[in-house]
């Protein structure tokens, strides 16, 4: 399996009495959620008010746009802790968020005002049964730490932020999921399934964000092999003056080898090759090696080791906090050269302020994703074979420079859409928020249609409303 990306880069236990010694005075509402939420938890769950260590903790995010506001959160450690928030949150007119690695980026989250967050930190086991097919994942863990136990027992499974690496052979992130405890609106635990709420788990399936807090799920893992555990990435750099012959061979590349990940950045433009195996076979990458690259780097690892080459380890640009990030995305078949040439005419010629933005477009492997009946999920977009997005990024300082930011990446964005001709696909997990939620949910009327509706059944005061709603 080959891939490829192109980028173009361009509670009150938890305090002590000291917290209140110097600080400004907390409001007495807060005290009040203190009072009232404490009895609702168990032991080991905490409390955090803003000022405190922990709150800064839990609220720090990937993207320091559009945060989320909230009053109070409540670290917990179980999942009546997760209901007995939800309903405390309910019964007093409060929004509430589940939050765990920081990484959401949508504008709808900052609709979240006056709200209770709801931490899901210790949330971090991973058990993996004696037949070791699947693990039980519990919904604090993020994708490192979860690479890193299952490798340590012999196995992987297909992760990412929905794609990923392992796509091409066994799906999507959400095809791997067996069964999800789900709690709900309204506080209730739910098992969902094939043959449990199968409605509920045909739907947590590619819109998950509109229905409930995933406590834990039982997820398919694979076995670990010589065969399939070394990987081999090589790295290309080209000037701006190859971006049209880079884009040619690509599109060549993708109706020879069906199964190539590409990846692009701008305004240099840096293609990664991503192999599973020892080597990148020659065939792939020989015609890029002949347009004569400024550098042509190599690298054979394995799994975890993907990570900090491709600059997704916690200190990377994928994790590191404290800029202001704002994702454009869009899906395609093939790469279109005239709105890519627009489309990195408008990054190229960005004001110093927002030099540090990029466009990445990301063409990994599609069979496995592509084998799976597209009407078993919610999950619209299995037709395209490049997920590509613009990435604003700045320093946090006004509203003008975000306004400036967004009126650049929509053009990256408009452009590409607008020279293709087929509309606009955008990534649910990547969207910006402005699409219509026809060009989030949609292949198909009939998809947007059931997702309605069930979204009217189970929550139909719109509490899971903060990422993408379905219904606004």
């Amino acid at each position: 399996m080959a891939g490829t990306i192109l980028a173009f880069a361009g509670g009150v236990a938890a305090w002590s009495l000291s917290w209140f010694n110097g600080s400004p005075q907390v409001p007495m509402m807060q005290l009040d959620h203190v009072a009232e939420l404490r009895p609702l938890l168990s032991p080991n769950a905490s409390i955090y008010l803003p000022g405190s260590e922990g709150f800064a903790a839990a609220t720090d995010r990937w993207t320091r746009w559009k945060n989320p506001a909230f009053e109070v959160v409540v670290e917990v450690t179980t999942e009546e802790d997760v209901s007995n928030t939800i309903r405390y949150a309910n019964e007093h007119g409060r929004p509430f968020l589940a939050v765990s690695g920081g990484h959401g980026g949508t504008m709808h989250l900052a609709n979240v005002e006056n709200g209770v967050g709801i931490w899901m930190k210790k949330f971090k086991s991973v058990e993996l049964p004696e037949d070791g097919h699947s693990a039980t994942i519990e919904g604090g863990v993020i994708s490192k730490d979860l690479v890193d136990a299952l490798w340590e027992r012999g196995k992987q499974t297909a992760l990412g932020g929905g794609h990923g690496w392992l796509q091409g052979h066994h799906g999507l992130l959400a095809d791997q999921i067996i069964l999800a405890r789900l709690v709900l609106a309204n506080g209730s635990a739910v098992t969902v399934s094939t043959t449990s709420h199968p409605d509920l788990f045909w739907a947590l399936r590619g819109a998950g964000h509109n229905f409930g807090i995933v406590t834990s799920m039982e997820y398919r893992v694979y076995d670990r092999t010589p065969e399939n555990e070394k990987w081999s990435l090589e790295f290309l750099i080209f000037q701006e003056t190859e971006l049209e012959n880079v884009l040619q061979k690509l599109n060549a590349m993708m109706e020879k080898f069906k199964d190539v990940v590409e990846t692009c950045a701008l305004p240099i433009i840096i293609l990664v090759f991503l192999y599973q195996g020892q080597v990148v076979p020659p065939e792939y990458t020989t015609p890029f090696a002949d347009l004569y690259p400024i550098s042509h780097d190599k690298l054979s690892t394995d799994l975890p080791g993907l990570v900090a080459p491709l600059m997704l380890h916690n200190e990377g640009p994928g994790c590191q906090t404290g800029s202001s990030v704002l994702r454009f995305p869009f899906g395609g078949q093939r790469y279109n050269i005239e709105g890519l040439r627009k489309a990195y005419d408008i990054l190229a010629d960005l004001p110093q302020k927002l030099a540090q933005s990029w466009m990445i477009i990301e063409g990994y492997s599609m069979s496995g994703v592509q084998s799976i009946n597209a009407e078993d999920s919610a999950l619209p977009d299995r037709h395209n074979d490049l997920l590509m997005a613009a990435f604003m990024v700045f320093t946090p300082e006004d509203e003008a420079l975000d306004q400036q930011a967004t009126k650049y990446g929509k053009s990256m964005r408009d452009a590409v859409v607008n020279a293709s001709g087929d509309g606009l696909t955008a990534y649910v997990n990547y969207a910006y928020g402005d699409e219509s939620q026809e060009a989030i949910y949609v292949s198909e009327p009939w998809r947007l249609e059931r997702l309605r509706k069930l979204k009217a059944l189970y929550d139909p005061q719109g509490r899971f409303n903060f990422y993408n709603p379905i219904l606004r």
